[in-house]
């Protein structure tokens, strides 16, 4: 989430909240190549130590023709940025945890946040941005085989949330992020991960906002936040849009959420590009009518409130799939884990003052669906307590 008035994803909201003592956007939303494999492996990890913490999956099957069998393996990326101490005095860095579970620092420590971390579906780059939390900041892009940093966007506006969007054979070829212009309004924007062309405002309408792109799979659609008013953070929708064959232009806008006044953020696709999860701030009006980011309803009402919600991509067969993690944190940025739905990574963010006091903020945790199609909440790493967000993939070759 990025600052409350600015920009509306959940990922900066994390940061602003941080620094008021009670708590930034993404995307959110993670591709997994795999989903139901039959040999893991896992262990836990410590970002600062690198002790292991891994899922490693191998699959054998026949080839077609009957000769030896051709051997996968799934490869898991776990990315993060995370606070370095519990106090959270120091700005998030860039973490990634690859088979071994040992945490990887991709950049090195800097003065500015680190922050909207990305990872491509094929496991071949990241993206990030830095800069300020609410002031100038710009998208990166890191290619993993020799952690060489391209920088995309270079001015004095605030880039932000960047994507990676495929071409038809699965490559990252394009780069999407949302950039608050200078007349307030946030629209999308792309251009090519190895510049070879120029950036190129994508958004149907330069009037409306557009915050955090999510790029299907396949690389046909985009889905994002959306307000038509330009005005408003606490009544926006969740849309979905066909990206034109040239990459220009954003076509056939289509709503797929609720309409009714609330913040909804952080859409995320499976890895089909069939669904779509987001999370929802589903504040109380009568109680809190002022403002949907009040300062009471931050005291009280977020742990009730944040649900996560899934739907299928023409906005058929909506669902809450979760509220609440025990109260307190609450979850927000669902991350697919399985295709199917089954299995949702969410950051838990704590803002109750007693676990902020033992040095609590944020952690993942993973949403399980149950006999009962009920959904219960878990630690996934005890390892990473306080980072910020996250991104999750599993690829295999």
């Amino acid at each position: 989430m990025i600052d409350i008035i600015v920009r509306l994803i959940p990922r900066c909201v994390f940061i602003s909240l941080v620094s008021m003592a009670l708590l930034t956007s993404g995307k959110c939303g993670r591709k997994s190549s795999s989903d139901d494999d039959p040999a893991q492996q896992t262990t836990q990890s410590n970002p600062q130590t690198g002790n292991n913490n891994t899922t490693t999956t191998t699959n054998n099957s026949s080839n077609t023709g009957g000769g030896n069998p051709t051997n996968k393996t799934t490869t898991t990326y776990f990315l993060t940025n995370c606070f370095k101490d519990l106090a959270n005095t120091n700005e998030p860095e860039l973490y990634l945890s690859k088979n071994t579970g040992t945490f990887e620092q991709l950049v090195p420590d800097n003065s500015q946040h680190t922050e909207n971390v990305e990872i491509s579906t094929n496991g071949e780059y990241v993206a990030y941005t830095k800069g300020g939390e609410s002031t100038q900041s710009e998208v990166y892009v890191m290619k993993l085989s020799d952690k060489s940093e391209t920088r995309i966007t270079n001015n004095t506006l605030q880039d932000t949330n960047p994507n990676f969007l495929n071409d038809a054979n699965g490559n990252p070829t394009w780069i999407v992020w949302f950039r608050v212009k200078s007349d307030g309004i946030s629209n999308l924007f792309l251009r090519k991960v190895d510049l070879s062309s120029s950036e190129v405002n994508i958004s149907s309408s330069q009037s409306a906002n557009y915050w955090d792109p999510e790029c299907s799979p396949d690389g046909k659609m985009i889905a994002y936040v959306y307000d038509s008013t330009g005005a408003s953070a606490c009544s926006t929708v969740i849309a979905i849009a066909d990206i034109n064959s040239d990459k220009t232009l954003l076509i056939n806008h289509r709503v797929v959420s609720e309409t009714t006044p609330r913040a909804r953020t952080d859409p995320s696709w499976n890895s089909s590009s069939t669904m779509i999860c987001y999370d929802i701030w589903d504040y109380d009006l009568v109680q809190y009518p002022s403002a949907c980011w009040s300062e009471e309803g931050l005291q009280d009402g977020y742990q009730q409130y944040w649900k996560i919600v899934m739907v299928n991509k023409d906005g058929s067969n909506r669902q809450v799939i979760f509220s609440g993690i025990n109260d307190d944190p609450f979850p927000v940025i669902p991350i697919w884990k399985k295709d199917n739905g089954d299995e949702i990574l969410v950051i838990g963010v704590y803002s109750k003052a007693s676990n902020q006091a033992e040095g609590k903020y944020f952690q993942p945790y993973l949403l399980k669906k149950g006999g009962n199609s009920q959904y219960t909440a878990e630690v996934y790493r005890n390892d990473t307590l306080n980072c910020v967000w996250f991104d999750y993939i599993e690829v295999t070759k």
